[in-house]
């Protein structure tokens, strides 16, 4: 199995050197993006996956695109998308007996078809740790001095400790990565800006949605067995499972579904358990197999972490929009980030990630699309 070594002084991973060449060949054949005609499917796109929906049910086709404060990169990531779906089936497949998920099938590498339910419209974030954002928040001035009942939604990543919204008052004097008391409950809109929402409003939207005034309520005991089960996933694999972000719908019953993918490096925050003691008691940054590297990368790039629009990480990745070109140490982040989602595959699935053929990745989907009886061209 891959093995693990991160060096945070110069943000590199080291691996063999075979892997690095073939990731490296795969950069200009990522799939950035799908247009296929599909009969009774409309298509539109997310920031991650692309989805063809009809009346009955939805293919979703996870590129190898990655963003970071809420804007797409103009560049991609090898077999990201591969990953991602891979680690998605296996993780709803051990969670099926807490909550019903809306895959069908799972046809392709890249591809999963899913029931047709009514998303719900908040992102449902839980933090066992106090780390990413949250810390970024922690570390700020609290939202009391700025009358925060008054603060729009919009406006509250900017403003300080988030952690208010929430009724959480956390201790005093808390280091970046440790452990909280309990696993808290942050949900934030849905959208193309996600913002933080107070536990009443999360309870209005939700029930303005479904009509079910106590659904939020089951949202959130549903959440937390979920994360529950998802650390254990993860500590029986050398793994810390940090955070994580939960995405459900209502199917036509009104039941709840769980959506949009689990347990994943781009919705969740992993750590290496071996590592962690360690690491946060002399004040390291943990190892992390996540996509928050990507995020530092933007943040170190940038020298600030508020504020940030699309135009900003093009300027952080140096990305030449005429030519579609980008400095070297952009394409060894590419690489790296690669390097980390193989490994959190790895850790996760307990089994090696065999590189697959990335030539030709639509006309492969194309032809698995077609196996399972959909007109498609």
């Amino acid at each position: 199995m891959l093995g693990i070594l991160i060096d945070y002084v110069d943000e590199c991973l080291k691996y063999t050197s075979a892997k690095e060449i073939e990731i490296q060949r795969a950069i200009p054949n990522t799939l950035r993006q799908t247009n296929f005609v599909m009969a009774g499917y409309m298509l539109r796109y997310g920031k991650v996956r692309d989805i063809y929906s009809s009346k009955k049910d939805m293919v979703l086709v996870a590129t190898d695109r990655i963003s970071t404060f809420d804007y797409k990169w103009p560049i991609a990531i090898p077999f990201k998308g591969d990953i991602l779906t891979k680690i998605s089936v296996s993780q709803f497949n051990q969670v099926e007996d807490i909550v019903d998920n809306h895959m069908i099938c799972y046809p392709d590498p890249n591809v999963m078809v899913v029931k047709k339910c009514k998303p719900l419209p908040i992102e449902v974030i839980l933090r066992g740790y106090i780390a990413g954002s949250g810390w970024r928040a922690y570390i700020r001035e609290p939202f009391a001095k700025k009358k925060s009942k008054l603060i729009k939604a919009e406006k509250r990543w900017e403003y300080g400790n988030f952690f208010e919204c929430y009724g959480i008052d956390l201790d005093s004097g808390l280091k970046e990565n440790q452990k909280l008391d309990q696993v808290y409950i942050t949900p934030t809109t849905k959208g193309k800006k996600d913002m933080p929402l107070w536990d009443h409003e999360a309870d209005q939207i939700i029930a303005d949605a479904s009509g079910n005034k106590n659904l939020w309520d089951e949202i959130k005991q549903t959440s937390l067995k979920l994360f529950e089960r998802g650390q254990e996933i993860a500590a029986r694999q050398g793994l810390i499972l940090a955070d994580t972000k939960y995405e459900f719908g209502i199917n036509s019953a009104g039941d709840l579904v769980l959506i949009d993918e689990i347990h994943t490096q781009d919705s969740s925050r992993f750590w290496i358990a071996s590592e962690y003691k360690e690491r946060f008691e002399c004040g390291s940054k943990q190892i992390g197999l996540d996509k928050e590297a990507s995020r530092q990368f933007i943040i170190e790039k940038l020298g600030r972490n508020k504020g940030i629009k699309e135009k900003d990480i093009h300027k952080a990745l140096g990305y030449n929009k005429k030519d579609g070109s980008f400095p070297d140490s952009t394409t060894n982040h590419i690489v790296n980030t690669s390097l980390r989602y193989i490994a959190t595959y790895e850790r996760l699935l307990g089994k090696d990630f065999k590189i697959p053929e990335y030539s030709k990745i639509e006309d492969r989907i194309t032809s698995n699309l077609k196996s399972i009886g959909l007109e498609i061209t």
